[in-house]
């Protein structure tokens, strides 16, 4: 007996089936990957928050950016000097002594307050290994940037760019973190979030080392309002995770809590952050527009 080979009509009418599967499924799985992603990025943001919370605890309870100058000067000048002598420069921060450093807004807002910079402390990048601790698998624009910075960072796998001493590239960064986070408030203080979000200019001034950062690169620098959503196609690209929908981020707190946040979580948590009191600024952490340091696409 003989095998009966498909005709050309059974062959298409099988390809446009299998077509007709795979449309409906490709969505599905789309969804379950973004999904899996978003669950990877909280990790990572925890893990974030674990390193910080470790660096608070040798460090009187202080996050880098609620340091006293003195203490920045003493705990950033080692970084600037290691950076400046692995690249072969000697730019003015690396000549400074501890008591210039301390004494200039502009050396100690920007690396104990500026996302680019904080987390090259020594303790922190051991703790965190390399900057991909810093790139969200739900940002994959971030990522080839990022993977440069691992790969070439002058301090195994950390600053890669430079602006007077080494840096991580905003464009590799896919969180933000929260200008008023304080370690001793607690459960409720934001310290980072995803860095999906608009703002506007910052302008107003906290009460911790990252003041006013309205004269330093605006795009970075940021507050967000009371009224802030988490952005989604329907925004600046620059400032959009695509593997995150309109109205999806993640927010990580000082009590090492990260939560999986829409547009109403985010607001609400703004809400009971801004309510907060004592810590070691000893003062309400925010006001209406709160502040935050961000990676960003500019």
């Amino acid at each position: 007996m003989k095998n009966k080979a498909f005709t050309l009509i059974e062959l298409l009418v099988v390809i446009a089936i299998i077509g007709i599967l795979a449309s409906m499924l490709l969505p599905t799985l789309a969804k379950a990957k973004k999904k899996a992603n978003r669950l990877k990025c909280s990790s990572k943001m925890g893990g974030n928050q674990k390193a910080l919370t470790a660096f608070a605890s040798d460090h009187d309870s202080s996050l880098p950016w609620m340091m006293t100058p003195e203490d920045v000067a003493y705990t950033y000048g080692e970084l600037v000097e290691e950076a400046n002598q692995l690249k072969g420069r000697n730019e003015d921060w690396a000549q400074w002594d501890n008591a210039r450093r301390a004494s200039d807004e502009n050396f100690t807002r920007h690396v104990s307050a500026d996302i680019r910079y904080l987390f090259l402390e020594n303790t922190l990048r051991q703790d965190l290994a390399s900057s991909a601790s810093l790139h969200s698998p739900s940002d994959p624009r971030a990522k080839r940037t990022n993977d440069q910075d691992v790969k070439d960072g002058i301090l195994k796998g950390w600053g890669r760019s430079w602006w007077k001493s080494a840096q991580v590239s905003q464009r590799g960064i896919s969180y933000a973190v929260h200008k008023s986070g304080d370690d001793a408030k607690g459960s409720g203080s934001i310290t980072m979030l995803t860095r999906n979000l608009e703002g506007v200019k910052a302008h107003n001034r906290v009460p911790n080392m990252m003041n006013n950062w309205s004269h330093n690169w605006d795009p970075a620098h940021r507050a967000i309002r009371p009224t802030e959503t988490w952005a989604g196609p329907s925004n600046d690209k620059r400032v959009v995770m695509s593997g995150l929908d309109e109205g999806q981020g993640q927010i990580a707190f000082a009590d090492g809590q990260v939560q999986q946040s829409d547009d109403a979580g985010l607001q609400e948590a703004m809400r009971q952050n801004a309510e907060l009191v004592g810590g070691k600024a000893e003062s309400p952490t925010a006001g209406d527009n709160q502040q935050i340091t961000r990676g960003s696409w500019w």
